[in-house]
């Protein structure tokens, strides 16, 4: 239906992973076909497959590229997003083959375990009644959770999602309304962590992230010019103090989390993307409201929780594709029991590594980007720059503004504009800046 023939390289790849291994492939060289084909052998099981995406926005592309190449052969592909109903969920996992992002997934899982644990703490008649009453109607699905079990799971990206996120936790909380009753301990911790002054009142290893109070510092937080706010406190007063103190000096805006809508929203530093209804616990999201002066909002209370490690071992059969699993191999097989295949190219790699260039500061190095860029703008090479930060694609961007080169700035800041800016990027001439999102 796509007018596209699989390699045999291809073929070789969907092979691999419906035994269950690892595929390292290179970029360009047809992930997204070969999932297809692995997910539709998988899926005459009849359990539904999973197939996992870095981010909405290629779930949302790749599902729809799955139902038109699945729809000959009588198969289904549904895709689970954020915020939608149960019954639409429930709509998505009933396909042979779902698409999501695997936080998704694994936020789905866990609301599927509330779930079976109300059941379980209903009494024997009310399961008994409900039955009956179900019963009455066999015809009508009325099965209570969303996913019908963890099956199949293809996870692209994988070296990403399940080694360096692999002890990474997926909680699944919820926020109350209103204003937290300890407003005022956040916002007096905030005005004293900017008096205080590291090495005298507190330790702090950049490298690490680790922070605590001197015993210099103990004692200027109950100073008698601090009006501590004793009746208000949810946990000691140090604590706030600390949180105040890693809000200030460890979290960047632009870098950590972005303030959107009088709202600070985390940005996941693997993918740039924002984390949807996240935040930050014991606090810390709290201390950094107060420190950009928006709404304090109450501290979400956690319900379930789970890592992303022991979530991919629930799965009956599990394998992934990803471009630099060779590195990894160790790690798949030791936490997963997974081997990592190195898939061929079709064709010989025209692609061609220059070496790395180091410059002896920041102005020396976007002195560079900008006569590379300006070089092969001119002769119609599309440019791709890519940044590690919200932060420095805007600064990126300021230095084109300057040279008024026309570009167009991939972030999380402009994520709506993603399909747009993705299509249009191998224009002549186009110029994109971009974090990771890319």
């Amino acid at each position: 239906t796509h007018g596209a023939e699989l390699y045999d390289v291809q073929l070789y790849a969907a092979l691999m992973l419906c035994r269950g291994c690892i595929a390292q492939m290179q970029t360009g060289e047809g992930k997204t076909f070969v999932a297809i084909a692995t997910a539709a052998h998988l899926s005459m099981a009849g359990r539904g497959v999973h197939v996992m995406t870095p981010n909405s926005y290629l779930a949302d592309r790749d599902c729809r590229l799955a139902e038109r190449a699945l729809q000959p052969l009588g198969l289904s592909a549904g895709l689970t997003r954020d915020q939608a109903s149960p019954s639409d969920k429930q709509a998505a996992y009933d396909c042979d083959i779902t698409y999501g992002t695997g936080h998704e997934f694994g936020f789905d899982y866990l609301r599927d375990q509330l779930t079976l644990r109300t059941e379980d703490a209903a009494r024997l008649g009310e399961r008994l009644l409900r039955s009956l009453r179900e019963s009455d109607n066999a015809a009508v699905s009325h099965r209570r959770t969303i996913q019908r079990g963890l099956s199949f799971a293809v996870v692209d990206e994988a070296d990403s999602v399940m080694i360096d996120d692999a002890g990474s936790p997926l909680v699944l909380s919820v926020a109350a309304d209103g204003a937290p009753p300890d407003l005022e301990a956040h916002r007096t911790a905030r005005e004293l962590a900017d008096v205080l002054m590291s090495g005298k009142h507190f330790r702090l290893d950049s490298a690490t992230g680790s922070l605590s109070l001197t015993a210099a510092g103990m004692d200027r937080c109950y100073a008698d010019d601090v009006l501590v706010p004793a009746a208000v406190l949810q946990r000691p007063w140090t604590a706030y103090v600390e949180q105040a103190l890693r809000a200030a000096l460890l979290f960047r805006r632009n870098v950590h989390y972005v303030v959107s809508d009088q709202e600070v929203r985390i940005v996941d530093a693997t993918t740039g993307r924002i984390f949807e209804d996240r935040s930050w616990q014991d606090g810390l999201h709290q201390a950094i409201e107060a420190k950009e002066q928006v709404p304090v909002q109450r501290e979400s209370k956690t319900l379930a929780s789970i890592t992303y490690q022991h979530f991919f071992k629930q799965y009956e059969k599990l394998a992934g594709m990803t471009g630099t699993a060779a590195t990894e191999a160790e790690e798949f097989e030791k936490i997963y029991n997974l081997e990592v295949i190195s898939i061929p190219t079709n064709r010989d790699i025209q692609k061609k590594n220059k070496n790395d260039q180091v410059y002896y500061n920041q102005d020396a190095k976007w002195k560079a980007v900008v006569d590379y860029v300006g070089f092969y703008h001119r002769v119609g090479v599309p440019i791709l720059i890519g940044t590690s930060s919200i932060q420095t694609s805007e600064l990126v961007s300021n230095i084109l503004n300057k040279m008024t080169l026309a570009h167009n700035v991939l972030n999380a800041k402009f994520h709506e504009s993603e399909a747009h800016i993705v299509k249009n990027a191998g224009a002549k001439g186009s110029i994109v800046v971009a974090t990771n999102m890319a």
